[in-house]
């Protein structure tokens, strides 16, 4: 009888399946696999294949990290522009919007707050839509030091300043924010 196992014209056949029954069943190769505990033929076949579509997958995504990388501004070639406004007492001044018109980063400097108090103020940086400056992040600043700085993408921004409750009158100010 051999290992058990007859090769006919529709797979594989368990010999003692047709000796012992009678009954004709048809094995074919995932199930002579089965009861041979070897791999199955095609495995190979969709193994090679996955490993071509992750290693073109990994080398697409390396491309695309290295490209994006390459496209950053240096903080040194940044643009600066300076704003100037009024905090109110207890309230918002104005908006002042900018472009970055590449990937880099930016930052905000509070140059000057008149009268001079030595109050933490408000900074909100975010994106502008009608007239209103909806700020992605904030935080509190003082004279002299950059407040927010953070990496930045192509795109329309704003930032505003506000009385975060330590002023005792409306204050005066001169901002620079620097952007690619």
């Amino acid at each position: 009888m051999g290992d058990g196992w007859q090769q006919h014209a529709t797979g594989l056949q368990r010999v003692t399946d047709v000796e012992s029954n009678g009954n004709d069943h048809n094995h074919n190769a995932w199930s002579a696999c089965f009861y041979n505990k070897q791999r199955p033929p095609s495995r190979g076949a969709v193994y090679n294949r996955a490993m071509i579509f992750g290693r073109r997958y990994l080398v697409l995504v390396a491309a695309l990290l290295v490209s994006s990388c390459s496209s950053i501004t240096d903080p040194s070639k940044n643009a600066s522009e300076t704003f100037a406004g009024t905090i109110p007492l207890g309230g918002f001044g104005a908006s002042h919007t900018f472009t970055a018109n590449k990937r880099g980063e930016y930052s905000v400097t509070i140059n000057t707050l008149t009268p001079p108090t030595g109050s933490l103020v408000g900074v909100g940086f975010g994106i502008e839509s009608s007239g209103i400056c909806l700020f992605q992040t904030q935080n509190a600043g003082q004279i002299g030091k950059p407040t927010l700085n953070s990496s930045i993408n192509p795109g329309h921004y704003c930032v505003q300043l506000y009385d975060v409750g330590t002023l005792a009158q409306a204050e005066s100010y001169t901002i620079t924010v620097s952007h690619p």
